[in-house]
């Protein structure tokens, strides 16, 4: 597997006041904190503050890794939630 585009976070930041590029790029978010992680499509994130503020970390920027995969951002890293993606 091959990227097609790399970015780095710590030298191009993604602020939450930035985010929507990057959100019309997807229909799903998968959101990892920890243990657990989330999928939702993006309408129903939309509408739940406190998942949309589960992308950002303390400085209000897009926690890193995140991933575009087909139609899915993953914010965070999980093991299961990247084996269920990628396995899909």
């Amino acid at each position: 597997m091959t990227a097609r585009e790399v970015v780095d976070a710590r030298k191009n930041p993604i602020p939450s006041a930035h985010i929507e590029p990057v959100l019309d790029r997807v229909a799903v978010v998968c959101v990892a904190r920890g243990k657990a992680f989330a999928c939702m499509s993006l309408s129903d994130l939309r509408n739940d503050v406190k998942a949309f503020g589960k992308m950002f970390g303390p400085t209000k920027n897009l926690r890193a890794p995140a991933i575009i995969v087909d139609d899915k951002l993953l914010v965070g890293f999980n093991a299961q939630m990247y084996d269920s993606v990628f396995n899909d």
